[in-house]
């Protein structure tokens, strides 16, 4: 079994800690008007777990699941980014935890760009992958920039 290069660890636990950073100001810096940090613990706290189980397992998997567990929290990233603090910063612009939002669409574009080298040394479905989350995410993110352009 291969062990996973240093740029392939670097950007994988990378992109969990922003996703992680996230998790953490969405849940207990900043939660939602009426609630507190305690009503968010597991919530909070769950997703972490994952995250951290996920950073440490990697370097202990074949390629191919390696690839798979990047793909799942690539996907995640990008839905977590693009969903809550897209959506917000669409309609009423950016605040608080939107911030940290959508830095977990980068996260999710560097998990694609990921993909896409894993994919030229392995498989054509794996390239695939990296294709498709790189261009989503590329897409959101420009989104993202343009709606701040205008806005300002």
């Amino acid at each position: 079994m291969a062990e996973p290069s240093n740029s392939e660890r670097f950007i994988f636990r990378l992109s969990l800690a922003l996703v992680s950073l996230h998790v953490v100001d969405d849940n207990f810096l900043q939660p939602q008007p009426g609630t507190s940090a305690g009503d968010h613990v597991v919530s909070g706290l769950v997703p972490l777990a994952l995250l951290a189980a996920g950073a440490l397992v990697h370097h202990r998997l074949r390629a191919g699941a390696r690839g798979a567990l990047a793909m799942f929290l690539g996907l995640l990233a990008l839905l977590s980014g693009m969903a809550e603090a897209g959506y917000y910063t669409m309609t009423v612009g950016p605040s608080g935890d939107d911030y940290t939002g959508l830095i977990t669409i980068p996260a999710g574009l560097a998990m694609g760009v990921a993909f896409l080298f894993w994919g030229l040394i392995t498989i054509w479905v794996v390239w695939l992958v990296g294709v498709v989350l790189f261009i989503a995410a590329l897409a959101g993110w420009i989104t993202e920039i343009r709606h701040e352009y205008k806005s300002h």
